[in-house]
């Protein structure tokens, strides 16, 4: 009798539930689509399109057909090394570990940066593209695995 039957909260409630439902379906879609753009690049490269869905082993993957593999175990084991250096750093050291770790962290992360952008490059190049797309790789990777997927670029693993 106070009040109204009515809660003017929970209608809006509902609508920012109903927008974040949108939102998901809607992203989704994008990575499915991306997926798909994935696997017609694995295909086209040789590979059997099943290997993008399997979770680490699709980086190896994909590294092999820009480097025929061997370049995703030197990231790989130089990831899990930069890794255990920290953590012996911080148990040694402890408080005195930050300049250490610092420099650790530096080196590293310059050293995965050159190799992914190599990686980049090399993807580009096999799929007849030229460096700059590399580049475009590097940073958009999703929109650039569209193009290659979806497009009417041809693999060459001799190329790179």
């Amino acid at each position: 009798m106070y009040g109204s039957r009515y809660s003017y909260g929970s209608s809006y409630t509902n609508v920012l539930a109903g927008l974040s439902v949108g939102w998901l379906i809607a992203i989704a879609a994008v990575a499915v689509i991306c997926l798909i753009a994935v696997w017609k690049m694995f295909k086209k490269a040789g590979e059997p399109g099943w290997k993008c869905l399997i979770p680490i082993y699709n980086l190896y993957m994909y590294w092999k057909i820009a480097w025929k593999g061997s370049k995703f175990w030197v990231w790989f084991f130089s990831s899990a090394i930069a890794a255990a250096v920290a953590g012996i750093l911080i148990a040694v050291l402890k408080e005195n570990a930050m300049v250490p770790l610092i420099i650790l962290g530096v080196v590293w992360g310059i050293y995965a940066i050159y190799l992914q952008i190599k990686m980049s490059v090399n993807m580009a190049r096999r799929f007849n593209k030229n460096g700059a797309f590399g580049f475009f790789l590097l940073f958009l990777l999703g929109i650039g695995n569209l193009i290659l997927g979806f497009g009417h670029a041809d693999y060459d693993a001799n190329r790179a």
